[in-house]
């Protein structure tokens, strides 16, 4: 089973109409980040917009329909 596979089996508990990102995208990024060396939330934040392009190679990183 892939990372992307277990990433899709976590539930998001919040209501759909409430959703700005998929909850898989923001796993990836997290762990992403966290293993090149993010420390904190601006960290996380500077790297998905200088990485995004890279990132867009495994997931869509969209806002997901309503």
């Amino acid at each position: 089973m892939s990372l992307f596979s277990h990433l899709e089996l976590v539930e998001d508990k919040y209501p759909s109409i409430n959703l700005h990102h998929d909850l898989a995208d923001v796993l990836f990024l997290i762990i992403s980040a966290v293993l090149s060396g993010c420390e904190g939330w601006k960290d996380l934040e500077v790297f998905g917009h200088s990485k995004l392009p890279s990132l867009r190679q495994f997931r869509a990183f969209r806002t997901p329909n309503r």
